[in-house]
């Protein structure tokens, strides 16, 4: 019965929300999430931005994240490459 601290959306109490140490309510959509949050994919996906190595014997769903976002880079450094070849005139 008061505003998400979070969006500032109006929260119900309906046994779902979440409230804080202050007694401040939220969305528990909104809450930020922490590391130990993270799904295995989202951990796989979080090492390859951080330029992170693969970790060893780790689950199908942290190597999925893992290697999603280290394709979805290589897409976008070939891409850009291209671009200024193309701008250069080199690529032909």
């Amino acid at each position: 019965m008061a505003n998400c601290k979070y969006c500032d959306k109006y929260v119900v109490d309906d046994g779902n929300a979440g409230m804080d140490d202050n007694y401040r309510m939220y969305h528990p959509e909104c809450k930020p999430k922490t590391f130990s949050d993270l799904t295995d994919y989202e951990r796989g996906e979080y090492d390859c931005v951080h330029g992170h190595q693969a970790r060893d014997c780790d689950t199908d769903e942290y190597y999925n994240g893992y290697g999603t976002e280290y394709a979805r880079q290589a897409c976008a450094s070939w891409y850009s490459e291209k671009q200024f070849l193309d701008i250069m005139g080199a690529s032909e």
